[in-house]
């Protein structure tokens, strides 16, 4: 298309500074071992060759496997090795791809040297901000996901430059495969068919047609799924071996209430109390998009850098000045991405980064080019026909070009050191500290039932081997539609399975009676360990047949009427997060965090449940103190406590205090109404019962409350009523014992 410089003749520059220097700093801060997020899973799925959550991420397990054959540390160091090169590499091709955004801008006049510089900077401003930087150096999909976006944008590109329809059939194939690591490239589709149809002047259909087929014979790496989910793996999410199962895996179903979350949300409130029309949809969907952009600028200007952000703005002047196909398809990208992520933000923007990179490419090749940006002159003297990569001579030239160049030479190391510290994994160890000694702990020949740690377990037991004695049922099977599916006898060869005749999976009723029949089969084959879920605990009525065992452990048993009152076990897991505290960089991972608040809050409820008060205000204290949990929902369920264990006069300071701080919350209203009627108020209970029931008319709670108090007034058909009221608004098979108790129903 012209005689500028060909990507592929790129420079020592792109390959130090995109490669060498960002692989040197990924390898000195990267993670040895897990982490706390999804690490334990994808290091599983690559290793195991198991199913991750939706889409599946087939294409990263498969290419993930590849690289734990190579005899280099641990499993899970090669795996996050293999984050590291493919952010390189994604690197280095987003490089390429600013380049030919110069030839398709520029295609009378590139200067070779200015145009590769112009590329390579805002690589490196991505190369070092916090969201890329940690995900090269962990267990995740988004760095491939990186690559994989880079390459199409370069195939596509080199499509265009070259004239060689090749690259556009491999850009077709590559897209394929990049829905197999991350189905969001989804989203890219109205860009490519953007760049097709302006691009595209013969044989319209049969390179179509091709496009297509090259495109579903890369897709076709999804059909892993269903085959690897009929050989029975430990990490089998979604079982997707139906094509229902399979549609509801790779579609994403499970997270469908979070897709474009925060636009719709905006949406409708800008639809609230209007008449609806398509004047008011359209500006309401305008206003939307004003504020997406703005929380986009602000995110791109403190994560990446505001120099991208600028860039961003005034590249994409020149891009539409340029080439407006270009200008639509990179638009495109950066929308769909950003609109799609709104609210998560952080490493989910990585393809969004990208495309502002590019802009910002064509922005700083404006400014070195000898006519300035959009035709101002900023530079001064005769224009350069010079078609080689800046020399030394640049660095000391006080030109735009070696102006630039300094800077960024300053800003790298700057960067470097600023962000070295939050991103540092190099000594973070204790991702498998914490549960690996609860695992150490189970008894020998157990099932066990975890619910958080199950990621943890499959990763310890299927690369490590530390418990091969103990079988394992993730507890978030038994809430399937079909537990059944899961729980097979090839998969469990060594447990007694309920049959399938008798039981019903359409309610949680269901569920929990086919749970309880495996838990009494099995029991005296195994002892049967539950680990701390307060989910579980909701969802099912279980905690009157667990008995404390150690740590975040619970044995169950049918005959777990009497409540251990030797019972250490929050003890035992404060001392293991004591020694977790301890180890180095622990401050440097704030997932790590997220566990805890998940155990504590349940060692609460199992407390309260067994109405053991005094120990659920050492975990409620706990909550409070160390988790910073101190809203509205905190301070009811303290209340709640303090009433419950006698002790109005401290129940009432709580309730002070919740009047203070949110006077008009609901559960304010239902912490007074169970204060009053401590006190024996009944008549001052159920008012306030009633204000918290108008304030939030889907809660249970202010029924069920209100029912107690019309029973002890001897009121049984407003009891009645209210207590209908609270069945109708039940949530989990808790809540409806709690409803079914008070009618002397008993237990489900």
């Amino acid at each position: 298309m012209n005689d500028g410089p060909s990507p592929d003749g790129a420079s020592f520059a792109g390959v130090f500074f995109l490669i060498l220097l960002p692989w040197g700093v990924y390898l000195a801060t990267l993670s040895p071992t897990i982490g706390h997020r999804d690490a334990p899973e994808f290091v599983n799925t690559a290793f195991a060759l198991g199913i991750a959550h939706p889409a599946g991420f087939p294409t990263y397990s498969l290419l993930a496997k590849a690289l734990t054959f190579i005899p280099l540390g641990s499993i899970v160091f090669r795996i996050n090795l293999f984050s590291a090169t493919a952010a390189c590499l994604a690197l280095f091709v987003l490089y390429l791809c600013g380049v030919r955004s110069i030839q398709l801008g520029y295609p009378q006049m590139v200067s070779a040297g200015r145009a590769r510089l112009a590329a390579l900077l805002p690589p490196l401003f991505l190369a070092f901000c916090v969201p890329f930087w940690a995900q090269s150096v962990v267990t995740e999909v988004y760095t491939l996901h990186a690559l994989f976006t880079a390459g199409v944008i370069y195939l596509l590109l080199s499509w265009r430059a070259e004239g060689d329809i090749r690259y556009l059939y491999s850009a077709a194939l590559v897209y394929g495969l990049s829905a197999g690591n991350h189905a969001t490239v989804a989203f890219f589709l109205p860009a490519i068919l953007v760049l097709f149809f302006c691009w595209v002047r013969e044989q319209f259909l049969k390179r179509l047609g091709t496009c297509v087929i090259l495109f579903l014979v890369g897709l076709s790496v999804y059909a892993y799924l269903p085959v690897r989910s009929w050989a029975e793996p430990s990490m089998d999410w979604g079982n997707p071996e139906t094509l229902r199962e399979f549609l509801y895996q790779v579609t994403d179903r499970k997270d469908a209430d979070s897709h474009f979350q925060y636009v719709r949300r905006e949406i409708a409130a800008g639809e609230e109390g209007k008449a609806p029309s398509v004047l008011v949809t359209a500006g309401s969907a305008l206003v939307t998009a004003g504020r997406v952009a703005y929380n986009y600028g602000v995110e791109l200007f403190d994560r990446v850098s505001p120099a991208v952000a600028a860039g961003f703005l005034l590249g994409a002047l020149v891009c539409w000045r340029k080439s407006r196909a270009l200008f639509v398809f990179l638009m495109l990208i950066v929308g769909f991405n950003v609109a799609f992520f709104i609210g998560w933000n952080r490493e989910s923007f990585i393809p969004a980064y990208m495309g502002s990179c590019l802009f910002t490419t064509l922005f700083i090749y404006s400014l070195l080019n000898d006519r300035g940006f959009l035709g101002l002159t900023l530079l001064r003297g005769k224009p350069s026909e010079e078609d080689m990569p800046p020399s030394a001579a640049h660095f000391f030239k006080l030109d735009w070009r070696g102006l630039t160049v300094l800077v960024i030479l300053l800003l790298i190391p700057a960067r470097i050191a600023a962000n070295y510290s939050r991103v540092d994994r190099s000594e973070l160890y204790f991702g498998e500290t914490l549960l690996k000694r609860v695992f150490l702990s189970l008894d020998n020949y157990s099932l066990f039932v975890p619910g958080i740690a199950w990621f943890n377990f499959y990763y310890h037991n299927d690369i490590m081997r530390l418990r091969d004695d103990v079988v394992a049922i993730n507890a978030w099977n038994f809430f399937s539609d079909d537990p059944l599916a899961y729980l097979t006898p090839r998969r469990y060869p060594s447990l007694v399975l309920p049959s399938a005749s008798g039981h019903r999976f359409d309610s949680r009723e269901g569920a929990w009676n086919f749970t309880r029949e495996l838990f009494e089969k099995n029991l005296g084959r195994r002892p049967i360990l539950v680990e701390q879920n307060a989910i579980l605990f909701e969802q099912f009525p279980i905690v009157p047949h667990l008995v404390p065992f150690r740590n975040i452990l619970l044995r169950y048993d049918e005959d777990a009427g009497r409540v251990a009152e030797n019972d250490a076990t929050l003890n035992q897991f404060k001392a293991l997060l004591e020694d977790d505290l301890a180890l180095p960089g622990v401050q440097r991972d704030s997932d790590w965090i997220n566990k805890i608040a998940f155990y504590v809050p349940s060692f609460a409820l199992y407390y309260h449940d067994r109405g053991q008060y005094g120990k659920e205000r050492g975990a409620l204290q706990v909550m409070f103190d160390f988790l910073g949990q101190r809203g509205p929902d905190w301070r009811l369920r303290m209340v709640d406590n303090l009433v419950l264990d006698g002790k109005p006069d401290e129940a009432r300071k709580e309730l002070d205090a919740m009047k203070n701080l949110f006077p008009d919350h609901y559960k304010t209203r239902l912490a007074e109404g169970l204060v009053l009627r401590a006190d024996g108020d009944l008549q001052g209970s159920l008012r306030a019962f009633a204000a918290a029931a108008q304030n939030e008319d889907k809660d249970y709670r202010p029924y069920l409350e209100m029912a107690v108090s019309f029973r002890g007034m001897g009121e049984a058909d407003q009891s009645r009523k209210a207590r209908n009221h609270a069945r109708a608004r039940v949530s989990n098979l808790r809540e409806l014992v709690r409803v079914r108790d008070l009618d002397g129903s008993g237990d489900p």
